[in-house]
């Protein structure tokens, strides 16, 4: 079903630079706001699966000395059908993220693991870091502005923005623009924002228009009647906001950087050919081992494997291999890993000991003596990842 924005222009012809005046500042107000909370009606409308409907609080407030991020922010939201009050958040601040949905909790730091808070892929197609990704994060107005900017400034886009406009009988300013590739329209987006203010009020996103899988988002605002105030977001304040959920679902404070000099923690894990694999704490190996704890479907999978595999082959030592995946799905885990090469041990359903040894993030390597000692770690996946593993691996015995 396609619902579009009602519009009834004010004002009509406008000249180009004027209409440039209007989005910058516009820009300037988004990307200005210190502290801002709004909440937020937000329906999924696809022609191919049943609509969604969300209630969505949005918390940011201004980060100037983060360069990772353009605000810090706290994302909680429930659906109609959700039985309990927060069915998932997303924060982040400083450096930090904590993510809770499908039952489960994760967090990210950027001491431990920088990589997976930077750009990634190809320069063409770059995915943004995973704090640039939070759900949700996108309907709060820095982010909003960075997409206006990118449309504004993207060839495949042609834009117009009305700078007195009613929308829905509220006065408002509209931006809107169409992205075409290949001749087709694939996306189509409408913010409003309020005359005085700049903040939003309306969006609309049509994702695909006029295909089969045509998806489109609306989203309202409402905000508070009082002036909202921000307190700075820390893990201690998440926990006192979200306490049930820090109590249950956190799988652990103990961080992967204590490890070396520890020895490897006891585990017990199903291979893929349904046999046990295990390891006693104090318990020596036969070579030095090269334990990694990863997740099938991540995109950073494969070339972990892969340049894993190519670090081990050219050490001057013999060194085995644990792959220790947290994913419960076989398929899914030899789809990535192929057929185990000599000195490889293919384990499933990790998820335990990825909590047992710290490991907030993933990839995670563990570099182990032949005594069982850990001697060193590394956290995520990044273009020189073969050379780091072969520069800690090569000092194992």
């Amino acid at each position: 079903m396609n619902v579009k924005l009602q519009l009834l222009t004010l004002a009509c012809a406008c000249p180009l630079c004027a209409y440039a005046s209007g989005v910058d500042e516009v820009l300037t107000a988004l990307r200005g706001v210190e502290c801002y909370q709004a909440t937020a009606d937000y329906q999924v409308l696809m022609s191919l699966q049943n609509d969604v409907n969300y209630t969505i609080s949005l918390q940011s407030q201004a980060a100037p000395a983060d360069t990772l991020a353009p605000c810090s922010y706290i994302l909680s939201w429930h659906t109609d059908s959700s039985t309990d009050s927060v069915a998932g958040f997303c924060a982040y601040s400083n450096g930090n993220m904590f993510v809770f949905r499908g039952d489960r909790m994760q967090e990210y730091h950027y001491a431990q693991n920088p990589a997976i808070f930077l750009k990634s892929g190809t320069a063409a197609a770059p995915l943004p870091g995973i704090q640039m990704r939070g759900q949700f994060s996108n309907l709060l107005p820095q982010f909003i502005a960075n997409d206006i900017e990118n449309a504004v400034n993207d060839h495949r886009y042609t834009w117009e923005f009305t700078p007195d406009t009613v929308v829905s009988g509220q006065n408002c300013s509209v931006f809107k623009a169409e992205m075409t590739v290949n001749g087709n329209i694939c996306r189509e987006i409408t913010y409003a924002f309020n005359r005085e203010s700049h903040m939003p009020l309306f969006s609309e996103t049509e994702n695909n228009p006029g295909a089969l899988a045509e998806q489109t988002i609306l989203c309202k605002y409402t905000y508070p009647q009082k002036q909202p105030v921000c307190r700075p977001i820390t893990e201690q304040m998440l926990g006192s906001i979200f306490p049930h959920i820090f109590e249950l679902y956190r799988e652990s404070t103990f961080t992967i950087t204590n490890l070396p000099s520890q020895p490897l923690p006891t585990f017990t894990l199903p291979t893929t050919t349904g046999e046990r694999h295990e390891h006693i704490r104090g318990q020596g190996f036969a070579h030095p081992t090269v334990l990694v704890i990863l997740d099938a479907l991540s995109e950073f999978a494969t070339p972990t494997i892969n340049e894993t595999r190519r670090a081990i082959a050219s050490l001057p030592q013999n060194a085995d291999i644990i792959w220790a995946f947290t994913n419960n799905n076989t398929d899914d885990i030899e789809t990535e890993i192929r057929r185990p090469r000599v000195g490889e041990h293919l384990l499933q359903s990790a998820k335990a000991l990825a909590r047992d040894c710290g490991a907030t993030a993933l990839p995670a390597v563990i570099f182990c003596d032949t005594d069982g000692i850990v001697q060193n770690v590394m956290v995520g996946f990044n273009n020189n990842f073969a050379a780091d593993v072969i520069q800690k691996a090569v000092k194992l015995k």
